[in-house]
């Protein structure tokens, strides 16, 4: 997959790869639901962070697809309480 589809026309996305999966960290909620739209039709395997705040903080994220990233990111937040 290339995830050039993913952020086209997207301000300040970065991506960082991780061999068949992405992190895509964007400014926005806005821009954060653009991207999980393009991710869902390409099937692609994604999380999708927003950038964070304060230059030291690590990205939030978003939004995962597939399903199965999502309920691996919320059992490690809840781990992490």
């Amino acid at each position: 997959m290339d995830y050039h589809l993913l952020i086209k026309d997207i301000p300040n996305a970065t991506v960082t790869q991780y061999e068949d999966t992405f992190l895509i960290t964007v400014a926005n909620s806005q821009l954060a639901a653009t991207v999980l739209e393009r991710v869902m039709h390409h099937k692609a395997c994604c999380w999708i962070g927003l950038q964070p705040q304060q230059k030291d903080d690590l990205p939030s994220i978003y939004a995962a697809y597939p399903l199965k990233l999502w309920l691996a990111t919320v059992a490690t937040q809840l781990a992490n309480g």
